[in-house]
């Protein structure tokens, strides 16, 4: 039976983001360009001269992948195994056993994977609502754009697309804690797509391929703002050009290369001044 006093802090803000990271120091893909990458995914990538951004996207959707599926598997011990019929620290004595006899993780690892799992279970229940309320009533005095997009807030309109919500950067379904630190303001629109999501690898962007030109009429439907979120956060919500984030201005997209389609990997976002720059000399391609 395990010490439960011993492990109650971990010392990790974000338990379920470190669950990922040992999960990449584990199982690195050796090379992001494809080195270490099976030899049919290599050869795609080269093919279709993605520069190694290809097998990048898989390698990080497979990894977010496995580091969900533990997470669930942890929440779901708690959840069974942390009740009146159950003793203190069952629930991470579960969670170890799972580990110990349903994987092939280095056992070095496997203890601190389990205090990390069982920490990110326990975050998952506790309620952040009054911390929420702090962050949006200071924000609304302020004034504050969407960290995802850019594009300034609304305080008011609680039905509209840019009323602001308050957003778990690492999400609390992920292993993500109830402090500030993990808190930004998104619109509602950015929010409701991100959702439980913890990056751009965690969307199907495989998906995200249109065959239609910008001024055609269905091409906001097909370029939706779910395309539109995951391409900001590949980017890290900021100029691809020069650094600057969404919070200095909304960011909009241009083609990498304007002879291909609108595609996952063919696009970037650019603050106002590189969106008009680039768009002049690529031909006026707007989004």
């Amino acid at each position: 039976m395990t010490n439960l006093a011993l492990f109650e802090d971990d010392g990790s803000e974000n338990p379920g983001k470190v669950v990922r990271d040992i999960l990449l120091q584990l199982f690195p893909s050796q090379n992001e360009k494809a080195e270490g990458s099976s030899d049919f995914l290599r050869n795609l990538d080269d093919a279709l001269l993605a520069d190694g951004e290809l097998v990048k996207a898989v390698y990080n959707s497979v990894i977010n992948y496995a580091a969900r599926r533990l997470i669930k598997m942890a929440q779901h011990k708690h959840r069974k195994y942390s009740g009146d019929d159950s003793y203190p620290g069952e629930s991470l004595d579960r969670i170890r056993s799972f580990l110990s006899h349903n994987t092939t993780i280095d056992a070095t690892f496997q203890n601190k994977l389990s205090i990390l799992l069982y920490t990110a279970a326990k975050e998952h229940r506790n309620r952040s609502k009054a911390l929420k309320e702090q962050i949006f009533n200071r924000s609304k005095e302020l004034g504050a754009r969407c960290y995802i997009c850019g594009r300034d807030l609304s305080f008011d309109d609680s039905a509209g697309h840019l009323f602001a919500q308050v957003e778990h950067l690492w999400p609390v379904t992920m292993g993500g804690s109830n402090v500030e630190s993990n808190m930004k303001l998104a619109c509602r629109a950015c929010n409701n797509v991100k959702a439980s999501y913890v990056d751009a690898y965690d969307f199907h962007f495989e998906h995200f391929v249109s065959q239609l030109e910008e001024g055609d009429a269905s091409f906001n439907k097909e370029f939706n703002w779910e395309f539109k979120v995951a391409s900001y956060l590949k980017a890290g919500c900021q100029c691809a050009e020069c650094g600057k984030s969404s919070d200095d201005g909304e960011l909009k997209f241009l083609r990498l290369n304007t002879s291909d389609c609108w595609h996952y990997l063919n696009i970037q976002p650019y603050c106002h001044e590189h969106y008009q720059l680039f768009s002049s000399i690529r031909g006026g391609q707007t989004e």
